[in-house]
């Protein structure tokens, strides 16, 4: 009977050996140590998220294929930005972070500017009066905080504030949000036009977070580990290590 490659290493070094590869000339390709991939293969260490995709890559197979939910998600050592804004996907909003920040959190909806489509995440429709003096959007049902708590109205309301009292540009746009508690939706009214795509796209979070300097607490896909936020609550500089969330309203992150 075949052996099964049940590990990571196993299924990493079965890579290897399909196309006939020795370590030195993988370490080479990757440009990184033969003790590395080593330690890899044999279970020592485990790769982080960047170097997954790279392997990946390389391999031209998917990262569920390579790790099957095995192990945790490790998003990177520090990043300086969260040390100097918090960690906080309100006031952080710099180029990776946005990404980063979108495995934890969710936004009411992105647009998706390459395949020009949006995708709903926290509502289940939007409209525009006839005037587009205002766009209405309707919160999702069921969707819940990593803490337990459930999404509300002013949740979305206060994470909205916030983001926008932070970003000269909207200013000039946003007149106003408004709760809508009977349609179970929050109003966006605009002092001058803008069309949807160009409208804030704020991540929401709690709203007792809204004003503190951190916010670990997320509706998204994955949410941090208790290992991780005691790191940083002792003032440690570690990885972030992210862990599914099984209890995401949408269709469930394959990665542990």
């Amino acid at each position: 009977m075949a052996k099964t490659n049940n590990s990571f290493g196993d299924r990493l070094r079965e890579q290897r050996l399909k196309y006939g590869l020795t370590l030195q000339q993988v370490a080479s390709d990757l440009n990184t140590s033969v003790s590395n991939l080593s330690n890899w293969e044999l279970n020592k260490t485990q790769p982080d998220i960047n170097w997954l995709e790279k392997i990946s890559d390389y391999y031209k197979v998917t990262i569920d294929s390579l790790i099957r939910s095995e192990i945790p998600l490790v998003i990177g050592s520090c990043f300086p930005l969260v040390d100097e804004y918090g960690f906080h996907p309100i006031r952080c909003r710099q180029g990776f972070y946005i990404s980063f920040f979108s495995l934890i959190f969710n936004r009411l909806f992105w647009a998706d500017i390459f395949e020009k489509r949006f995708h709903l995440e926290l509502i289940e429709s939007w409209s525009v009066n006839r005037d587009r003096s205002k766009y209405t959007f309707y919160l999702r049902e069921g969707v819940y905080f990593h803490d337990g708590k459930q999404l509300e109205l002013d949740d979305v309301k206060y994470s909205y504030e916030r983001f926008i009292e932070g970003n000269e540009f909207y200013k000039r746009f946003i007149d106003d949000i408004k709760i809508k508690h009977r349609e179970k939706a929050v109003e966006l009214r605009l002092k001058r036009w803008l069309e949807i795509q160009h409208l804030p796209d704020s991540f929401i979070i709690p709203r007792i977070y809204a004003d503190d300097k951190d916010c670990f607490i997320g509706s998204g896909p994955f949410k941090l580990t208790e290992e991780y936020l005691e790191n940083r609550r002792k003032g440690n500089n570690l990885p972030i290590f992210l862990e599914r969330n099984v209890n995401y309203f949408s269709e469930k992150p394959r990665i542990k």
